[in-house]
C-alpha cells in the first residue's frame, strides 16, 4: 500500500497545485522510482473515470444517520465492514477533489534525441540535442512564458531575443535563464553532474537550494554536482566540449586518456585503454578533425603508440598495449 506522504504529492501533482520546482523534483523522482510512477499512472486513470461520474446530491445528516443504523445491525465483521466503508468514502473524495481541481493542468510534448536532432520553437530559439539527450517543452510554450524542462544529455540552445520574457530551463539540480545568446547545457543523471558553458552573451545559473543568481559570460561556465553541492567555475571552455555541436575534434598535446574521454562524449561510444602504458602520452593531430569517423581518429591514435586497436561493436572499441615514443616522453 502507498504511502500518505507519496499519496498526497501525486495529489497535489495531478491538481496543479505543485510550485514549479517541486513539480520538477517528483517529476524527477518519477524516473528513477517506478512504483511512483505507477501510482500517478493508476490515480490519473481514477481521475478520468471520475469525470465522466456526475455525483448525485447528498445529505450528509441523513447519510451519518444511516450509516449508524447500519452499524449497530451488524455485530460480526464489523471492522472489515467499517474498512470497506472508509475505503470507499476515501476513494470518491479523492476522485471528486482530484477532477475539480484538475484545472488548466499542464502539458507536455517529450523530445527524447536517438540521434543528433535539431528543433525550432515557436519563438525562433534554436536547440540541438545530442543522442540520448531528453527534454520537455509545454504546450503552452511562448503563449505568456518561455520555459522548457531539460531531463538529461546534452543541448546546445541559440535562444531568440525577448527582453520582456526570459528564456528560462529548469532541472531540479538547477536553472538557466537567458534573454538571447548561445550555450551548452550538459546533464549527466550517473556523475550528477550539471554542467553550463556560454559561448556568446551571458547567462544566469541558479544551482538548486540556492537563491544567488551566477552570471556566466562568454567562454566560460560553471560546473554543479548535485550530490557533493560543489560548484565550480570554469574559466577557460575546453576547446573540444562542444565538439559534438561543431563538428570538429582538436588534438593538440592532448594526453591519450583525454583523446579517449573526448571521443566517447562526441561519438557516444564506449573506448576501454586495456594494459597500455600510454594513458598519459601527448597526441597531436596535424589538422582538426571535422565530421570524420571515430576509426581514423582511433586508427591515428593506435598507430602514433604502437597499439592495439579492436572494435568490439560499432559502438564499443578496446585500445591495448603501446607506449610513449621518445617525441612524447
Amino acid at each position: 500500500m502507498p504511502e500518505k506522504e507519496e499519496l498526497i504529492l501525486v495529489h497535489r501533482y495531478l491538481s496543479g497545485q505543485m510550485e514549479d520546482l517541486e513539480k520538477q523534483r517528483f517529476e524527477h523522482r518519477m524516473v528513477h522510482e517506478p512504483a511512483l510512477a505507477l501510482l500517478k499512472d493508476e490515480t490519473a486513470v481514477l481521475w478520468v473515470a471520475s469525470a465522466q461520474y456526475t455525483a448525485p446530491q447528498f445529505d450528509s445528516r441523513k447519510g451519518y444517520e444511516l450509516f449508524q443504523r447500519n452499524l449497530r445491525r451488524r455485530n460480526t465483521g464489523r471492522r472489515v465492514w467499517i474498512a470497506s466503508v472508509a475505503a470507499a468514502i476515501l476513494l470518491i473524495v479523492v476522485a471528486g477533489g482530484l477532477y475539480f481541481l484538475n484545472i488548466n493542468r499542464p502539458t507536455y510534448t517529450d523530445l527524447i534525441a536517438s540521434t543528433p536532432v535539431e528543433q525550432t520553437l515557436p519563438d525562433g530559439s534554436r536547440l540541438e540535442l545530442h543522442q540520448g539527450a531528453h527534454i520537455r517543452i509545454p504546450d503552452s510554450f511562448g503563449k505568456s512564458k518561455r520555459r522548457l524542462e531539460i531531463v538529461t544529455g546534452d543541448v546546445f540552445f541559440d535562444i531568440a531575443p525577448d527582453v520582456k520574457r526570459p528564456f528560462i530551463i529548469t532541472h531540479p539540480w538547477a536553472e538557466v535563464k537567458v534573454v538571447g545568446t548561445e550555450f551548452m547545457i550538459s546533464i549527466d543523471t550517473v556523475a550528477h553532474n550539471y554542467l553550463v558553458l556560454v559561448t556568446e552573451g551571458k547567462v544566469t545559473f541558479t544551482p538548486n537550494l540556492s537563491k544567488k543568481e551566477i552570471a556566466v559570460s562568454a567562454g566560460s561556465g560553471w560546473k554543479f554536482n548535485a550530490v557533493t553541492r560543489i560548484i565550480e567555475p570554469i574559466r577557460k571552455i575546453d576547446e573540444n566540449a562542444l565538439s559534438w555541436q561543431t563538428g570538429v575534434l582538436t588534438f593538440i598535446d592532448r594526453p591519450v586518456n583525454k583523446v579517449i574521454s573526448d571521443l566517447e562524449t562526441h561519438y557516444k561510444i564506449k573506448i576501454e585503454l586495456v594494459d597500455s602504458s600510454a594513458e598519459d602520452c601527448l597526441f597531436t593531430a596535424p589538422l582538426p578533425y571535422r565530421d570524420v569517423p571515430v576509426t581514423v581518429i582511433l586508427d591515428a591514435v593506435s598507430t602514433a603508440f604502437g597499439m592495439t586497436l579492436k572494435a568490439v561493436t560499432p559502438q564499443h572499441y578496446i585500445l591495448s598495449d603501446g607506449m610513449c615514443s621518445v617525441g612524447n616522453e
